[in-house]
């Protein structure tokens, strides 16, 4: 077969011989072109097809140019729909709702310490009373003083257990909104990611599946002629829309991935005949369903 694409050009993924690609410039000289019909795909068709990609008009306007490109958004606005993926909804703690959890861990364990030292302090006074009483002493200015000592002693500990807590806790809670704020951009990068791949793939395959559509229409439009509708055919003649189905479930991501855009001639009847058992919109929805790589 005679190469159909120059060096450094790469026709669409439905584009797969000189007649495929005949067929492509008659369907952009249309739209006011102005192609040779050469069946050859190099800079002048290339060029013609990404203005179509971009404005829809290679000329800068006219009705068949705005049939195709309105056309062409048809098919990619439906993919959109078949593409579009659910997204993670995340509703982070409030600052009350982070202190109210760190205070619960914290706490307990700072009010058993308190707990303990004053324990300490009442075991501590009694047995000041009991020395002063084997000793004789009884009540005194002494024993009183010496008792005092030990509620001051109680307090200032006190006060340190509550200001290390104190500190503790506002450095959590720092961390812990830190955290809350680290969770909620990485999960905005994630949802932001999955929105911008699910439009990638959904342009790409209304893409492919319009362009599946013009390929149909021209090998219809030119007859038994066309390479495509030959297969088409003989597909229609021998598959079904279940096998097809079949077929794509049980293929691995790389293998499907060859079938929507290799250009081998088992790729090539591969996909003509799931297209033609499909229909381009179907074909769409298959990309969908079983995705490439």
């Amino acid at each position: 077969m005679s190469k159909y694409y120059l060096n450094g050009y790469t026709p669409p993924s439905q584009v797969n011989s000189k007649s495929d690609v005949v067929a492509m410039q008659s369907q952009l000289n249309a739209a006011g072109a102005g192609l040779k019909l050469d069946g050859i795909w190099g800079p002048k068709t290339e060029a013609a097809y990404l203005q179509f990609m971009n404005s829809g008009s290679p000329n800068g306007g006219g009705s068949a140019a705005s049939q195709w490109a309105s056309g062409a958004q048809d098919y990619i606005n439906s993919a959109y729909g078949l593409f579009d993926v659910p997204t993670i909804d995340y509703q982070p703690m409030s600052e009350a709702q982070l202190l109210a959890q760190i205070e619960g861990a914290y706490r307990p364990a700072v009010d058993l310490a308190i707990s303990r030292r004053r324990e300490q302090t009442q075991t501590n006074r009694a047995e000041i009373d009991v020395d002063a009483y084997s000793r004789g002493m009884g009540p005194s200015t002494y024993v009183t003083d010496i008792k005092g000592r030990e509620m001051d002693a109680e307090a200032s500990d006190i006060s340190a257990m509550e200001s290390e807590y104190s500190a503790m806790v506002m450095q959590a809670l720092m961390q812990a909104m830190q955290q809350e704020n680290d969770r909620m951009l990485a999960v905005e990068q994630y949802n932001s990611q999955l929105q911008y791949n699910a439009s990638q793939n959904a342009y790409s395959a209304g893409m492919s599946a319009y362009e599946a559509y013009l390929a149909q229409q021209a090998a219809a439009a030119k007859g038994s002629g066309s390479r495509s509708s030959s297969k088409s055919k003989g597909a229609n003649a021998s598959a079904t829309e279940e096998d097809a189905w079949r077929l794509l479930s049980l293929c691995s991501k790389q293998e499907r991935d060859g079938i929507y855009n290799g250009k081998d001639a088992k790729n090539t009847a591969l996909r003509d005949e799931i297209i033609s058992v499909l229909g381009p919109m179907g074909y769409l929805e298959a990309q969908s369903l079983y995705p490439g790589t």
